[in-house]
């Protein structure tokens, strides 16, 4: 699963995902159809654990594609 921001709610990145096998975890934009607050609220608590430990890391990383 990838959990990820809004930016990768997109079709282009979703198509992505799911060729190379991934479940999509992305939180969906306000204005798009099947949002669940519920489902949304659970993936930003797991979100939320990973990105603590990225803020403190001294070097930044780089999404490579």
């Amino acid at each position: 699963m990838v959990v990820a921001d809004k930016s990768y709610c997109v079709k282009a990145a979703q198509e992505v995902m799911k060729a190379k096998g991934c479940y999509s975890g992305a939180i969906l934009k306000k204005n798009m159809r099947g949002k669940n607050k519920e489902k949304d609220r659970f993936l930003t608590r797991i979100r939320m654990l990973y990105e603590g430990v990225f803020s403190k890391m001294d070097k930044k990383a780089r999404y490579k594609g």
